[in-house]
């Protein structure tokens, strides 16, 4: 991690995560998944989760099991508007790579 560390938190408020890097919102967090999404719109964060919807509703990856094995998709236009490069490797290794977000 190029001499970075890892630090893993659980929040339970919305305030702390604008700080994180990279911020995992899993399905015991379903009600809540809204307001940290729109919360985080527009700040450099990848939001990652393993709700179904997810990227929908504005998540950046979404982890989804198919079978034995657990692969991901991408919402492009989120990790754009979030000013963060998605590189091509992880691009070609995703399930989907979705250019717009749907309306739902």
């Amino acid at each position: 991690m190029r001499g970075r560390g890892l630090v893993a938190m659980r929040a339970d408020a919305v305030n702390p995560l604008s700080a994180c890097h990279v911020v995992f919102i899993g399905r015991s967090e379903q009600d809540r998944v809204q307001t940290v999404l729109t919360e985080l719109r527009g700040k450099p964060v990848l939001t990652v989760g393993d709700i179904p919807g997810f990227l929908d509703i504005g998540g950046t990856i979404n982890f989804v099991s198919e079978g034995s094995r657990i692969r991901f998709d991408i919402n492009l236009e989120t990790a754009e508007r979030a000013r963060l490069q998605m590189s091509s490797k992880l691009l070609r290794l995703a399930r989907a790579v979705r250019r717009e977000r749907r309306l739902g």
